[in-house]
């Protein structure tokens, strides 16, 4: 048995609970329970399964290579007509990223209070919003798109 305080409460846990000081490089998507609230889950691991043309990992490189010189945030936005390698390339980064020991964290479903959520996460990270444009375009008057200003990468 595990016992978690958080201020004036205390959780009851199995065994399995484990503590860490940062995410582990690994793959998560953010889920969100209205009982719950936000939270991140393990998502199942990246790969690439076809052979990879072009120049793919070469700007997932770039990429990286640019985190690391900037400071503050990186955003890249991928755009263009279906089937150009967009998904592709979100997946060679994704795990260049991984491998090089930054969390992926994946977005691809809106509920209020996203932004401030995705905030709490104080480390360097890869956040990908998957179909930002769908995910995001039900806001409702008053809502704001999420605010990017502290997110990592």
């Amino acid at each position: 048995m595990k016992v978690i305080q958080n201020g004036f409460k205390f959780n009851i846990y199995d065994d399995d609970v484990q503590t860490h000081d940062q995410l582990p490089a690994q793959a998560y998507i953010v889920q969100f329970n209205p009982m719950a609230g936000p939270s991140l889950r393990k998502y199942s691991d990246i790969e690439v399964n076809e052979k990879v043309y072009g120049i793919h990992e070469i700007k997932a490189e770039k990429v990286l290579r640019s985190f690391g010189m900037v400071e503050g945030n990186l955003g890249v936005i991928l755009s263009g007509d279906k089937g150009i390698g967009k998904s592709l390339f979100s997946k060679v980064l994704a795990m260049k990223a991984i491998e090089s020991g930054l969390p992926l964290i994946v977005v691809n479903s809106y509920f209020p209070g996203i932004s401030e959520f995705l905030n709490e996460i104080k480390q360097e990270v890869m956040i990908l919003f998957d179909e930002f444009d769908k995910t995001f375009s039900n806001i409702g008057d008053g809502e704001a798109y999420p605010n990017l200003s502290g997110f990592y990468f």
